[in-house]
């Protein structure tokens, strides 16, 4: 979008949110028929050009990408970026909540449930963290609008989560006291984010 970050509204950042997500569920349809083929991104990035315009990536950035070096560099060089920001404690948060879930699909879900319930369940927890990644980064006051856009997307992330934990119990019944927890902290982590939303 040619407007500034800071001047979108939250309808800006909620249309251009929605062609990220059409972009990327295009990139993994493709991704299913093209894992570990030699030449794999170009036959995807070739078939979602064929299929439509919109999901492949314009803008240049995967020249910036694919040119920066992070292995060549001297230990004095004094160009290093600076050490990451800690992450926020609603990412770290979330992050427990995940890796929980992952080390119980691995332990106790039965196989048989282990794509439709433990590994959506995974990388729904993903999309949240990136969600409220991104939410935790942007600037309250002058992203404000995509900051609500964000928590609004992540709200209804935490909603899919809740359902899909609740359904999951009905196929394992031995789940149930690990799920309890899960569902717990989603409803601790959706009344942080619905306070932050209204904060002034």
């Amino acid at each position: 979008m040619s407007i500034n970050r800071q001047n979108r509204s939250e309808f800006d950042w909620e249309r251009e949110i929605r062609r990220d997500e059409r972009r990327i569920s295009s990139y993994y349809r493709e991704l299913m028929y093209c894992l570990d083929l030699p030449g794999e991104e170009e036959i995807i990035n070739e078939n979602l050009a064929g299929f439509s315009p919109e999901p492949v990536p314009v803008g240049g950035m995967g020249d910036v990408l694919n040119n920066r070096r992070f292995f060549d560099r001297d230990e004095d060089d004094e160009d290093d970026p600076p050490p990451p920001r800690p992450y926020s404690p609603l990412v770290t948060q979330l992050d427990r909540m995940a890796s929980d879930w992952n080390a119980t699909a691995a332990s106790i879900l039965d196989e048989r449930l282990f794509v439709a319930g433990g590994l959506s369940i995974a990388c729904a927890y993903a999309k949240l963290l990136g969600r409220v990644a991104d939410f935790s980064d942007a600037d309250p006051v002058r992203e404000k609008s995509l900051r609500i856009s964000l928590a609004k997307r992540a709200l209804a992330d935490i909603n899919d989560l809740v359902g899909a934990f609740h359904e999951i119990i009905g196929w394992q019944e031995s789940l149930h006291d690990t799920v309890a927890r899960q569902i717990e902290d989603l409803s601790l982590l959706r009344e942080r984010l619905t306070d932050m939303l209204s904060e002034k």
